[in-house]
């Protein structure tokens, strides 16, 4: 991922590029399952870093869900098309879509979390807030 810019000697630039792992807190790190689609669903913490956070839901394939405090119970549908979260149909419909899970269109983000960490127990906020 880039994360800035580098001025050369004779004065072109070229991109500063770390690991999109560096992101994340060096102890929880980031845990994920498997959703339909290639996507994933992924539960990480940045050690209360802004700027790493910033970076990570830039990147274009990152679409972020609601903050469990202020709309934790606020229903997935109702999230889809939010400005400045990328979260569209077709990454509800990937939630919906893993049978394990169990996500319906209804659930709230503390759902999922719950539901996830069914699967995977490391997918869960108290690792992440």
């Amino acid at each position: 991922m880039q994360t800035g810019t580098r001025i050369l000697p004779d004065g072109s630039s070229e991109p500063v590029l770390v690991p999109m792992l560096q992101l994340f807190h060096p102890i929880v790190g980031s845990h994920y399952v498997d959703l339909p689609n290639r996507m994933i669903l992924m539960m990480t913490s940045f050690a209360h870093d802004e700027r790493s956070e910033d970076l990570f839901h830039a990147h274009p394939e990152v679409a972020i869900l609601p903050h469990p405090t202020s709309d934790g119970k606020k229903p997935l549908k109702n999230h889809v098309g939010t400005s400045g979260y990328k979260f569209e149909q077709r990454h509800l419909d990937a939630l919906t879509g893993h049978r394990e899970l169990g996500i319906l269109e209804t659930d709230g983000v503390l759902d999922v979390a719950h539901k996830a960490s069914a699967i995977h127990p490391e997918v869960r906020f108290r690792n992440a807030l």
